[in-house]
């Protein structure tokens, strides 16, 4: 029997192998919860996280900052359209303003908004070469718009729209410009400030990605887009998107150039010893050891406490088990410092700057 010819790109694409290769090694290698801030297995998925961030935002022209990740770009849709139009809800704008070639993901919302919440809906149609005019948008938009939401390529017939004239439109008008990316995105240029875009939805496995990741940009400023989130408890995602984070997914999908690099998430080689730098507890061992099998007087620590980092440590022999410590906190505890082992083949991770997008939140992991 042959195997039929794949053709339905628009409903998802296969997964790169080179996609499908980060996503087992971060599986595997790199699973802590990124929201675990207290040890060196956290801050390894946090900084591969961060990283990606990076690289959304590099593809439509954003900050990194400004970049949710959510399980794709339903959820996305859902966000922005809910969220906005939630955040703003009895401040004076009312008006939502869309278009028929839109995906179910931006329809229901706004149908909810227009049926259950009070505001009120129109929808302009496309033309008969499935192409909808910034005319007919700026004729649709008056001073209580809050949102126009359109689809930057259209998910059956392919037709792309003209969002930078609709951007314009919007800015003009004082409206939020809401884009479902996800047929477009890495296929059509989009610049975020270029085209006026304040909220733009994206989905990983429509460009040859995992299923399940998605995201988000949200405008920081000029003008600063606030949302009402659709979830509540968490924290992570600045508190608007919570639920501990697909950290493989989110690896996979944004680093298509291959496996993430040792030199990224790791920054030293297996067996050197760096002093003090990391730590192991061991309950049955009441002596320190260095990494080459020696002895070390741990109460020599003033570079450690200078250089809170700690060690990726990988299971050492022995039935015990292992919990990686702070320094900084963890040489303040006396009682501590004679269980301190280093075993040898550790592999060290720099402990990642505080993401600037997270700077408030509350993540805890679960």
């Amino acid at each position: 029997m042959k195997t039929p010819i794949y053709l339905d790109h628009h409903a998802t694409t296969p997964v790169d192998p080179r996609v499908l290769a980060v996503w087992e090694r971060t599986a595997r290698e790199h699973f802590g919860n990124p929201s675990s801030s207290g040890h060196a297995f956290g801050w390894a998925a946090s900084k591969l996280v961060e990283l990606a961030r990076e690289q959304v935002a590099a593809l439509i022209g954003a900050t990194a900052r400004e970049i949710l990740f959510t399980s794709g770009a339903t959820e996305a849709d859902n966000l922005a359209v809910l969220g906005v139009a939630r955040a703003a809800a009895g401040r004076g704008r009312d008006g939502l303003v869309s278009t028929n070639l839109e995906h179910p993901a931006v329809k229901a919302p706004l149908a909810h908004l227009a049926n259950h919440e009070g505001w009120r809906l129109t929808t302009v149609a496309a033309d008969t070469d499935g192409i909808v005019s910034a005319t007919d948008i700026a004729a649709a938009v008056d001073e209580r718009t809050l949102l126009v939401s359109v689809i930057a390529a259209q998910n059956e017939i392919g037709t792309v729209q003209p969002v930078a004239e609709v951007g314009a439109v919007c800015r003009a008008a004082g409206a939020y410009f809401h884009v479902d990316a996800a047929q477009a995105a890495g296929r059509v240029d989009l610049d975020v400030g270029r085209d006026h875009l304040d909220l733009v939805a994206l989905s990983g496995h429509k460009i040859y990605g995992p299923k399940g990741v998605g995201a988000l940009f949200v405008r920081r400023r000029d003008p600063r887009v606030t949302l009402t989130p659709l979830l509540y408890g968490g924290g992570q995602e600045r508190d608007l998107r919570p639920g501990t984070l697909n950290v493989p997914a989110i690896a996979a999908e944004f680093h298509m150039e291959g496996a993430p690099d040792d030199s990224q998430v790791m920054v030293a080689d297996p067996g050197v010893d760096h002093g003090d730098e990391h730590a192991v507890v061991d309950p049955g061992t009441a002596h320190g050891q260095d990494a080459h099998g020696g002895h070390h007087d741990i109460a020599h620590t003033a570079h450690a406490r200078a250089r809170p980092k700690c060690g990726l440590l990988r299971p050492a022999a022995g039935p015990f088990s292992l919990i990686t410590i702070r320094l900084d906190t963890f040489f303040r505890n006396d009682a501590m410092r004679s269980m301190v082992r280093r075993p040898s083949g550790e592999r060290t991770v720099p402990l990642p700057q505080k993401s600037s997008f997270d700077e408030n939140s509350s993540a805890m992991p679960r």
